[in-house]
């Protein structure tokens, strides 16, 4: 009978905490920021240096979905939410020539975060 109820008792505190753990690691990362980006010398990739604020939490994956031109990014938590201080995520954004801007995922929906002059070519903040 004690052997149940210790069983019990570690069910009741262990499964709310391994769904949380892994449950949190399913939802997307809402505080996502760009803080650099580099363009190679081939311009064919972006290099989006993204951090998360507070940087309590840290991002997982990403989500493109390229429209006309333009790229959404989601970001998704990690495992744990939250986990350590967060050093950052590096996205490597193929792009082509026609690609015009770069947009991320927050609360309040897409809002851009990079695109690219149409006079000089080059990528810019907004």
């Amino acid at each position: 009978m004690t052997i149940r109820k210790i069983i019990v008792a570690l069910a009741a505190v262990l499964v709310p905490f391994l769904v949380f753990r892994v449950g949190s690691g399913l939802t997307e990362q809402q505080n996502v920021t760009l803080r650099d980006y580099t363009v190679s010398e081939n311009e064919k990739t972006l290099t989006l240096y993204a951090a998360v604020f507070p940087p309590i939490e840290d991002i997982r994956d990403y989500k493109d979905e390229p429209k006309n031109g333009e790229h959404y990014l989601t970001f998704y938590n990690a495992f744990g939410s939250a986990n350590t201080m967060s050093a950052g995520y590096t996205v490597v954004l193929p792009i082509e020539d026609t690609d015009k801007s770069v947009y991320f995922n927050d609360a309040d929906g897409f809002h851009l975060v990079l695109q690219k002059n149409e006079l000089t070519g080059e990528w810019v903040r907004p």
